[in-house]
């Protein structure tokens, strides 16, 4: 699968709440992942690396029966 830009391919863990510290204000927990692909605009090679990102900024995909999330790089939050 080909990923274009500066798009990454993130594989969500499963049940598993990434560890940041949020403004009171904010509501939405972000969401840790393993990134699977990148596109060729992304700065660094982040391919096999765990990410923390916005859970909902991303859009959903399936295939081959696993899901995976898609986000701009400046949607990463932390590299781990």
């Amino acid at each position: 699968m080909k990923i274009l830009h500066d798009l990454i391919l993130i594989q969500p863990k499963e049940d598993k709440k990434a560890i940041l510290i949020l403004p009171k204000d904010s509501t939405e927990m972000p969401q840790e992942g393993t990134v699977i692909n990148q596109g060729p605009e992304v700065p660094e090679n982040l391919k096999g690396k765990t990410v923390v990102f916005r859970k909902w900024l991303g859009d959903l995909m399936n295939y081959e029966e696993k899901e995976y999330v898609i986000v701009k790089y400046e949607d990463i939050l932390i590299i781990i």
